[in-house]
């Protein structure tokens, strides 16, 4: 691979549509670009590297000195006073801030590598640390959305908070007396809800954890709990075979979602608020259109239960974890099918977009008891680890997704970094 690649995307381009750039662009003066630059490219046996004043420093220069300092610039890669002299771009953002590092010459010729054929990946989730407190199964768990605290809910009946930094338990809730299913923190992180065996709601205060509400919700457990983007209503899903909405402040119930539902298995709103998606042990999603109250979309495809459904944060992918061992990636706006994950050996409890929505996370249960990483793009199963000694019924990307996090029966939660070396790093760049 001739030169270092450096990837610039358009802020307001999805990659998927990047071959639709022109076929040239031109840097103005005080424009600041973020490049993104494949790790393994760094280091190169003749960086196209050019460092200022190298002209100056050559005479300078006694002959061992400068082969030490050459040596040390070749491994290092890229740096603030390094002059980049390469042709192969891609925009990705352009302002007025200065500062950094200056490119010549102006124009630039783009250029898609396929980093997946010409490079090897060697991806690994490192783990850092092991919670342990609960005293039965971990079923659910959610992240602030400043990655500060873990929430967790268990077969215990309790709830715990944990400080994500140091892996501490800062605070145990006891409001429950039966098992608890599922918890999520509000978007803004000023609410906790959970819900569980006994049937109902609880919301509480992220400031000090008091005990805000009880919504007496469901006729049977409670299964599945998403907030609305606005925070202003709450979904929850339930044995019962029923969807209901409520809203936060009043309590009050919105609506009742009725499908040919078999225990209601996950509920999630989509990241504009007006779908909610729901998914139950009979094999098929249902997409509301909250917006126009139409009937639903049945999105069919598995051939056992589902267990997990998810949107991707822009909205466009909806995905689905099933107990047939697929994982099934469906279009949104067309409601069809786009791929299925094909990888696991036994059901999939739960699965996750990454927030950058290019990699899905799964985890399975029984004898496989594997975390797996998944390319949207692709539909590659790009990791695989086995780290739990149980099933693995709930797993969180933080929303920098450099961790991952995951619950399960074995009554840990465990803390993964995330180690792509196919992962795009990213430097900002200035010229003047």
């Amino acid at each position: 691979m001739n030169g270092l690649l450096i990837f610039l995307l358009l802020v307001s381009s999805h990659f998927d549509t990047i071959s639709n750039c022109p076929p040239t662009v031109t840097l103005h003066k005080k424009s600041t670009l973020t490049l993104l630059i494949h790790p393994s490219l760094l280091i190169h046996p003749n960086p196209p590297l050019q460092r200022r004043g190298q002209e100056q420093r050559k005479e300078q220069d006694k002959e061992g000195d400068k082969k030490k300092r050459m040596d040390k610039e070749q491994s290092r890669g890229l740096n603030e006073t390094d002059e980049l002299i390469t042709s192969n771009f891609l925009i990705k953002e352009v302002s007025n801030r200065r500062g950094g590092i200056y490119l010549r010459p102006l124009t630039y010729k783009l250029q898609i590598p396929d980093l997946e054929k010409n490079t090897p990946c060697k991806n690994s989730l490192s783990e850092i640390k092991t919670l342990v407190g609960h005293t039965s199964n971990i079923n659910s768990i959610s992240i602030s959305p400043d990655n500060k605290y873990i929430a967790s809910a268990s077969n215990d009946s309790e709830i715990k908070i944990w400080d994500f930094r140091t892996g501490k338990n800062i605070k145990t809730i006891k409001d429950f007396k039966l098992n608890v299913n599922t918890i999520t923190f509000s978007h803004d992180g000023k609410l906790l809800a959970g819900g569980g065996l006994e049937k109902n709601i609880k919301i509480w205060s992220t400031k000090n954890y008091s005990l805000l509400k009880t919504i007496e919700a469901h006729n049977n457990s409670v299964t599945s709990l998403s907030f609305s983007p606005d925070d202003h209503s709450l979904a929850s899903g339930s044995d019962d075979n029923l969807i209901k909405i409520w809203d936060i402040e009043s309590g009050e119930k919105l609506k009742v979602l009725d499908g040919n539902f078999f225990y209601v298995t996950s509920v999630a709103f989509s990241p504009d608020g007006n779908l909610l998606a729901g998914a139950s042990h009979s094999n098929d999603i249902y997409l509301w259109d909250l917006k126009n109250n139409n009937n639903p979309i049945i999105l069919s495809g598995h051939s056992d239960g589902i267990q997990s459904i998810t949107f991707s944060t822009d909205g466009k992918l909806l995905a689905s974890a099933s107990d047939d061992h697929t994982i099934k990636i469906w279009n949104v706006k067309t409601h069809k099918e786009i791929k299925t994950l094909i990888g696991h050996t036994t059901n999939i409890n739960t699965i996750a977009f990454s927030h950058d929505n290019l990699f899905l996370a799964s985890g399975s249960g029984f004898q496989e008891k594997s975390i797996k990483l998944w390319n949207i793009k692709t539909g590659q199963n790009i990791l695989s680890l086995q780290a739990h000694q149980s099933d693995i019924n709930s797993l969180i990307f933080t929303t920098n997704d450099k961790y991952l996090i995951t619950g399960s029966t074995d009554r840990t939660l465990k803390i993964f970094k995330i180690n792509l070396s196919c992962e795009i790093k990213r430097y900002n760049i200035v010229y003047n």
